[in-house]
């Protein structure tokens, strides 16, 4: 099958099952933030999608970023957020998120790049996360504990899901380096799937809360003990 229709094939069953009524405790959990937050600026727009990629998913990249999970695609602008997801949300992107949309996340993995003076990469880069729905403020702990309210295990199941789909769009782009942000996307790559995959595979801490500094040394020590040249 052709990549694209395969990258395709991937969005279409995962918005099938997330739609679908095996997962409604996850949308009634996030539709239940939402109005729980309704008068909180924090909180931006009701939320409720799922994205992929945050830029166009080129074949064999010299560089993809696996983080955690969407947050809001814009620092503080309800408005430009709900706009600049609309280019994400569930459909292949044909614009680079971390360059256009003023997002918190945009801005650190900018910096990254730019200490270790591998500015090119931004123009490159093929990102996404290990869990694909977007969650707002709260994260996944808070979208987790909604949901075993309602139904227990459920945003379990949906988390292995979105990781196994993430390894496998993964396969298909076959990325020169996977930088794997922060420890819930490390752990979503056993051993043995970096075994299988042989990539290279860079473990970085997230870049939020001030330690884009931090991500970027380890990115870079990686890169010098590695000799990689892109």
């Amino acid at each position: 099958m052709n990549k694209k229709r395969e990258i395709q094939k991937i969005y279409d069953n995962f918005r099938a099952e997330f739609k679908s009524n095996e997962f409604s405790a996850v949308r009634k959990a996030l539709s239940n933030i939402s109005n729980n937050n309704k008068n909180d600026k924090k909180y931006l727009h009701s939320l409720g999608e799922f994205v992929i990629f945050y830029s166009l998913p080129s074949l064999n990249p010299d560089v993809m970023i696996i983080g955690d999970n969407p947050s809001w695609f814009h620092k503080k602008d309800p408005l430009k957020a709900k706009n600049n997801l609309e280019d994400v949300a569930g459909r292949i992107p044909t614009i680079n998120s971390y360059k256009i949309h003023d997002h918190t996340f945009g801005k650190q993995i900018r910096d990254v790049f730019d200490l270790i003076e591998k500015e090119e990469w931004l123009d490159k880069v093929v990102g996404l996360n290990r869990f694909w729905i977007q969650t707002g403020g709260g994260g996944t702990e808070e979208l987790k504990k909604e949901c075993e309210k309602i139904e227990a295990g459920v945003i379990g199941r949906l988390e292995k899901i979105c990781e196994s789909k993430t390894r496998q769009l993964v396969e298909i782009l076959n990325p020169k380096i996977v930088i794997l942000l922060g420890k819930k996307a490390q752990n979503s790559f056993s051993s043995q799937d970096r075994v299988e995959l042989n990539l290279q595979f860079c473990d970085a801490i997230h870049p939020a809360r001030g330690k884009w500094r931090q991500t970027a040394s380890e990115i870079n020590s990686f890169i010098k003990e590695k000799k990689i040249k892109l």
